[in-house]
């Protein structure tokens, strides 16, 4: 499931930056997460914090990027860049709330104590806390799908770019919650 949630990973990343001239915040956020999704895939000992700290700051640099084109502009965003921004927002604060009830790899916890080899520790469905996982997953997916609507329904530039790139960071959380 770890190569699954990589290149699920790649693909969301990928998918940001073939629309990085159109939604470059959308872009910066998905790599961003992508790169923390990585390290946390590469480096199983890397901390659930730590991970969920640096998701959370990638709100200053989107916060500050929408400031300034808004600025610049001096009029509203279009709406491919409204919701471009809103899912990058729903992106992070999921993203940071599932990466701290992730449970934690074999690499974390003592493997004597379990007595298994080449599992992680608290996968799979039968780990205590399965189900907050699920539901942030599930009400993640759920918050993303009700901002694309407008954009998949209106046939906005770039809708299925957003989709896709959304859809994938959303299960290859799920992947590595499995």
């Amino acid at each position: 499931m770890t190569v699954v949630a990589f290149v699920l990973a790649v693909c969301g990343m990928g998918a940001a930056l073939a629309r990085h001239r159109r939604a470059p915040l959308h872009a910066l956020t998905a790599v961003g997460m992508g790169a923390v999704m990585v390290a946390v895939l590469a480096a199983p000992a890397f901390s659930r914090l730590a991970a969920s700290t640096i998701t959370i700051a990638l709100l200053l640099p989107l916060g500050a990027a929408a400031l300034a084109l808004r600025a610049r502009s001096g009029r509203h965003p279009s709406l491919g860049l409204r919701t471009a921004v809103a899912v990058s927002i729903v992106d992070i604060g999921f993203m940071a709330t599932a990466v701290l009830v992730m449970p934690l790899h074999l690499a974390v916890g003592p493997v004597s104590a379990i007595g298994l080899t080449g599992t992680m520790i608290g996968h799979g469905a039968a780990a205590p806390g399965w189900w907050v996982v699920w539901l942030v997953l599930l009400t993640w997916a759920g918050c993303a799908a009700a901002l694309l609507h407008p954009a998949v329904r209106g046939r906005a530039p770039g809708w299925l770019l957003d989709v896709v790139c959304s859809g994938s960071m959303i299960a290859a959380m799920a992947a590595m919650a499995a």
